[in-house]
């Protein structure tokens, strides 16, 4: 589930993996990240990728949540 701070809209989205296991978006923040305590939010979109291709994430929209488990008590790592 994705935040979308310039439309004030939460939205589901469902990705699938492509063949190498990858969604195709790189994320920031998190607890205890280089930000400090920040919301997980997407940092960038690679192309081409299933992230991108899916067309309904954005760089900066925040990630809520990740198979039903919110991501605010969440490190980067994790």
């Amino acid at each position: 589930m994705s935040r979308d701070y310039a439309a004030s809209t939460i939205r589901t989205v469902q990705l699938e993996r492509d063949s190498s296991g990858s969604l195709g978006l790189s994320i920031a923040g998190g607890l205890a990240s280089p930000l400090g305590d920040a919301p997980i939010i997407v940092a960038n979109l690679h192309p081409g990728a299933p992230a991108a291709r899916s067309g309904k994430l954005r760089v900066g929209d925040q990630i809520l949540s990740i198979a039903g488990q919110r991501t605010d008590s969440l490190s980067h790592t994790d």
